[in-house]
């Protein structure tokens, strides 16, 4: 019985001691789960969340910064654009100038044939179109007393080879003008009401033929 409780006091000691280090380690990990749970109100972690808001947002562009600066590049391309497809002044009135000379050659190209017997004086005539593509065209001219001269696709007189005529209405002996006098040129233009003709003689002889015929047609009239 003795020697039971000597074994039983030394045993004490040591139970006690383990006792003790498993509380201390206990509370070492019970302090560590506490921090990791929830930190002491003094400490303040730093907060990212507005501050990767605000750097997200960005500021919204006032009105005027909104519209589009004015170029002056588009206004010279427009105006380019306008010349290059005939939209200025000056092309406006080429293309009508054209239109009312088409009308012109389409109601003159209508006037019927006068008979043979008013003929007064014919020849061969190089007519130039109107327009800068325009085409010279070698005709048989025939003037008659009805004031018209009427041009044929070769020297037969016929509505197959009808090809327009002009009209001496209204027309007076100074409407007359030679293109370059004094020189081998005998080019000469017949202003009418409705258009300029440009018509060239091959030689003076030629010309003056045409020349005297239309002077005693229109001093006459």
């Amino acid at each position: 019985e003795a020697l039971s409780k000597a074994i039983a006091k030394a045993a004490a000691p040591a139970k006690k001691g383990a006792t003790g280090k498993a509380d201390l380690l206990a509370k070492k990990v019970g302090l560590g789960l506490g921090m990791s749970k929830a930190p002491p109100s003094s400490v303040k972690m730093p907060s990212t969340k507005a501050t990767s808001a605000k750097s997200l947002v960005a500021p919204a562009p006032s009105a005027a910064s909104a519209l589009p600066a004015p170029s002056s590049s588009r206004t010279s391309v427009i105006g380019s654009s306008r010349k290059l497809l005939g939209l200025d002044a000056q092309g406006s009135n080429n293309t009508s100038s054209a239109r009312s000379s088409a009308s012109a050659s389409v109601s003159e190209k209508a006037l019927p044939i006068p008979d043979a017997s008013l003929k007064l004086f014919a020849g061969y005539l190089t007519k130039k179109g109107e327009g800068v593509f325009a085409s010279s065209q070698h005709r048989w001219f025939v003037l008659y007393r009805t004031a018209e001269i009427h041009y044929f696709d070769g020297e037969a007189v016929n509505a197959s080879t009808h090809k327009g005529a002009i009209s001496l209405e209204g027309v007076r002996h100074a409407d007359i003008t030679r293109v370059k006098p004094g020189t081998n040129d005998y080019s000469f233009t017949i202003n009418t009401p409705r258009r300029k003709w440009q018509l060239k003689a091959a030689s003076k002889p030629d010309y003056d033929g045409w020349n005297e015929a239309l002077r005693e047609l229109l001093e006459a009239s």
